[in-house]
């Protein structure tokens, strides 16, 4: 049977495209600056800084890099993690939290993920049947899959039953499907496979947020 692989978690700082120009904009006035000082520190134009802050668009890595000379902080504060040096990002939309993701189901946000990192949507698991491993209002990321679940086997999934979205971890046993939880306070369900109203994709990350 293939195997895919168990999620990861990681401890972030996330890189969102509204923190990015808000982090920006607290540094700059941590420092005492206006725009248009940072403008001259930097060389990037005071209506780009202003984009920037507002979250219009997302500065280039070298630009970063200016920034943060200029602001006199390490790059790394923008990024995920400690040994990430200046990651090329793909940016996926953060479409929901997972005790109601068909209600919302559109972009909350979006999230930088390193290039590599697989994943095509993530969401924000705010329930507590996953703690402590994942604490509360954590970001998990969803790779989307055509594939029967008997190939999951000991992999973590988003799936829905019972009319509900749940992270689970799936087994076989007797032709019966055992999605097991995280947090071991709450039970496992055992199900048939047409109980299985949808599986939205594999968890690849954990991404467990950090305060700034």
């Amino acid at each position: 049977m293939h195997k895919f692989y168990n999620f990861k978690a990681l401890k972030f700082k996330p890189f969102l495209k509204s923190n990015i120009g808000k982090l920006i904009r607290f540094y700059r006035r941590k420092l005492g600056l206006t725009q248009t000082e940072l403008s001259k520190l930097t060389g990037i134009s005071q209506s780009t800084i202003s984009d920037y802050e507002k979250g219009n668009i997302i500065p280039s890595i070298s630009n970063i890099k200016k920034i943060a000379k200029a602001l006199n902080i390490e790059p790394k504060l923008f990024f995920m993690e400690k040994e990430i040096d200046y990651p090329e990002l793909n940016f996926i939309p953060i479409i929901g939290f997972l005790t109601n993701f068909e209600k919302l189901r559109k972009p909350l946000d979006y999230i930088g993920i390193p290039k590599g990192m697989e994943g095509d949507f993530a969401i924000v698991v705010d329930n507590e049947s996953n703690e402590p491993k994942i604490p509360k209002n954590s970001i998990a990321i969803v790779k989307t899959l055509s594939t029967p679940i008997e190939i999951l086997e000991d992999n973590f999934v988003m799936i829905k039953c019972n009319d509900k979205y749940h992270i689970r971890k799936v087994h076989f046993k007797s032709n019966k499907i055992y999605l097991s939880p995280i947090n071991e306070n709450y039970q496992t369900f055992v199900i048939n496979l047409e109980d299985i109203q949808k599986i939205e994709g594999l968890i690849t990350y954990i991404l467990m947020r950090l305060k700034f």
